[in-house]
């Protein structure tokens, strides 16, 4: 019964995901093949301004912004759509995606941060996704373009973006490049996984070493006993903080783990990924929602329920237990929010009686990727599709 239901719930999975997909090509990929759109944002926006927005969405608002993170992901899910079916027009909304990403790289490696709120600031997490979204596409036409650029941007991670140092054999990835923050370890991770990917690039051996055995160093040394691992943790001048957001951070921490290991076959990470696993396994409300942090269900943001049931899925499939219901109730009650035009809004019960109705490319390309995943709910092995 439990198998007939994951595979229900995978098959279910992958046409919501084509759903997803007309509706960020109607909607939000421009004719350079770039994702743009509205933001939940930083700051005030993140806090009141978007919902001020979704109240008054009849307005004409301006804000269209461009993230390499949600280039990044439709990147990987035009790749695995690419993949799966054999059309070529996956492949190509991939490149042009990374041609547009190019076009917007600054000369010394990273892309501006695109919301007023954080104006002038370099991020570390942009920069990162940067380099995978072009690495995907280098691994996938062998444009030596995309390969130059990625290593440009791993040049100024190391040496402009930087690390501090956690103790004398373990340091984070600075949150960003200009300005000194708390030691975040959802940076650490993400840095892992771009470093692997390029590290997988002929002729680039170099790119895995000391930095990366040492951030893994941070990673392990601050992981509580119940597996979860801290928003951040305090820096040279400023404090840490235990809880936010613990398991939409922890889910996105988790498969960038997966994605070192799987690049790399590096073991020293797996009793690192198996407690987070099972912190993440109680990571879902009655309602099959994720929760907000470690003492509150709400709000409930959908594209972290979406991460979280990704996260519980590639758990089961790396072999780190079975997590499969699991994940398969959480990707129900994500397709349970689907629009009829295939979008998602983006969360409700914030502050316990708003809700954001808005549209957000970025966070429904995440989306996009982990229903992909979700098709996988079932199947023999990675990046099969169950059978029904």
């Amino acid at each position: 019964m439990i198998e007939s239901r994951t595979a229900d719930v995978a098959n279910k999975c992958r046409a919501a995901a084509d759903r997803l997909y007309d509706y960020l090509i109607t909607r939000h990929v421009g004719s350079d093949g770039a994702v743009t759109g509205p933001d939940f944002g930083v700051r005030f926006n993140l806090r009141v301004g978007r919902l001020v927005k979704s109240y008054l969405r009849f307005l004409p608002w301006s804000d269209i912004y461009y993230y390499t993170q949600g280039q990044a992901y439709w990147i990987l899910a035009n790749l695995e759509l690419h993949r799966l079916t054999g059309d070529s027009a996956y492949l190509r909304h991939a490149v042009r995606c990374c041609d547009a990403m190019l076009a917007r790289q600054m000369p010394q490696g990273y892309w501006e941060f695109p919301h007023n709120e954080w104006k002038g600031v370099i991020a570390t997490v942009e920069t990162c996704f940067g380099g995978v979204g072009l690495l995907a596409g280098y691994e996938a036409t062998g444009d030596e373009r995309y390969l130059a650029a990625a290593r440009q941007t791993y040049d100024y991670i190391i040496h402009e973006v930087g690390f501090q140092k956690y103790d004398d054999d373990s340091l984070a990835v600075n949150y960003f490049s200009n300005r000194t923050r708390a030691l975040v370890p959802n940076n650490s991770t993400l840095a892992l996984w771009s470093c692997a990917a390029l590290n997988r690039a002929p002729g680039e051996p170099e790119y895995l070493g000391d930095y990366c055995t040492k951030m893994i160093n941070f990673l392990v040394r601050c992981q509580f006993a119940s597996g979860e691992l801290p928003y951040s943790v305090a820096g040279e001048s400023y404090p840490g903080r235990d809880h936010y957001q613990c398991f939409q951070y922890n889910s996105f921490e988790f498969m960038d783990l997966v994605e070192y290991r799987r690049l790399t076959g590096d073991d020293r990470v797996v009793p690192l990924m198996r407690r987070l696993a099972e912190f993440l396994s109680h990571g879902l409300t009655k309602e099959d929602n994720i929760r907000a942090d470690c003492f509150s269900d709400w709000p409930v943001r959908h594209y972290c329920t979406a991460a979280i049931s990704a996260a519980l899925t590639r758990a089961t499939q790396e072999g780190l237990g079975d997590y499969s219901e699991t994940a398969a109730r959480g990707f129900a009650k994500l397709m349970s929010w689907q629009r009829k035009d295939g979008g998602f809004d983006f969360s409700v019960r914030d502050y316990g009686m708003f809700a954001d109705r808005r549209s957000y490319p970025r966070v429904m390309c995440m989306i996009l990727r982990h229903l992909l995943i979700g098709s996988e709910l079932g199947a023999s092995k990675p990046g099969e599709v169950a059978n029904a």
